[in-house]
């Protein structure tokens, strides 16, 4: 696995540089003990990749490790007769080299930068190496592994069952749980390559969700204005179909009470002292929000639903 250039990509900005402390953006390494982070660091540089730019295609032998810092990279399956669909998005979550973990060395997808920013990379035989002195990142990368396989299977139901527009809801709301801010920088072309739709399907679905005032596309950025009202929407079409909504639903409503929370709490500061006081709205808007995390079912509630629907709790 090597950055490559393909087609109307540009070539990798790979200038290795040491890494610097933005390596604790990756949730794994964020989560490893100092010592196994130490030894991991000692053999890694960070790399920047544009976005589109090809890392490695399906058959490749897997030269590099890579950990996600600021970027995001696609998993993509390349289909005999040449369309793509997105098996798998891989952000500060995750990592890109599980095959390793099972003794296999080529690379089973095409990687895709989808979202450009800085990466940690190891050489894979390197990183071979030195796993059996990292038991901690061993362990977690393992589990990784299986939420990795658990991903892959819910989208392979979903671009089954779920409409276009859903689908595309869908890759939205987890691209945004992976990137920092609203704002996604991608054409139509690239996101259908993703979806495995027409981009004239991909125009006319953004059209619409932009006249419902949900998202903003404006010169290959795309801005989701209502997040929470893309996660309700997530809920409504499964729950009309009488199909198991539970997890949706938990996830929108933790998603609008913690934001509802965090933009009320910035307005108080904005108004200072006046913030507190009944005279001004914003106090009552602080209130209300904070009654959201605590009705109808407690922040934390939701994420315990959460957990246990994605297995992770008992």
């Amino acid at each position: 696995m090597s950055p490559r250039s393909s087609g109307r990509t540009v070539a990798a900005k790979m200038a290795d540089r040491p890494p610097s402390r933005e390596s604790s953006q990756n949730e794994i390494l964020a989560r490893i003990t100092a010592a196994e982070l130490a030894t991991l660091m000692r053999h890694a540089s960070e790399v920047s990749f544009p976005i589109k730019q090809q890392l490695f295609d399906r058959g490749d032998a897997i030269e590099s490790v890579y950990f996600p810092l600021t970027g995001m990279i696609s998993l993509v399956i390349v289909l005999q007769d040449g369309p793509t669909i997105e098996a798998m998005t891989v952000g500060k979550e995750g990592f890109v080299g599980l095959p390793l973990l099972n003794d296999v060395s080529t690379a089973r997808y095409r990687g895709v930068c989808q979202i450009e920013g800085t990466f940690l990379t190891v050489n894979a035989k390197t990183f071979i190496s030195i796993l059996d002195s990292l038991p901690d990142l061993t362990r977690r990368l393992r589990r990784y592994s299986q939420y990795a396989i658990d991903v892959v299977s819910q989208s392979a139901a979903c671009n089954t069952l779920h409409s276009a527009e859903q689908r595309l809801c869908r890759w939205l709301l987890h691209t945004l749980d992976r990137a920092d801010g609203d704002v996604v920088m991608l054409t139509h072309s690239f996101l259908a390559q993703m979806l495995g739709l027409r981009r004239t399907t991909v125009t006319e679905i953004a059209g619409a969700l932009q006249e419902r005032g949900l998202i903003r596309y404006r010169g290959g950025a795309i801005t989701v204005l209502k997040q929470a009202r893309l996660n309700v929407s997530q809920t409504a079409t499964p729950r009309g179909k009488g199909k198991p909504f539970r997890k949706e639903d938990s996830m929108a409503m933790l998603y609008a009470s913690e934001m509802s929370s965090r933009v009320t709490n910035k307005a108080v500061q904005v108004f200072g002292g006046y913030g507190y006081v009944t005279e001004y709205h914003v106090e009552r808007y602080l209130r209300d929000a904070k009654l959201t995390e605590i009705g109808e079912g407690t922040s934390e509630v939701q994420r315990i639903v959460i957990a246990r629907q994605l297995g992770l709790g008992s």
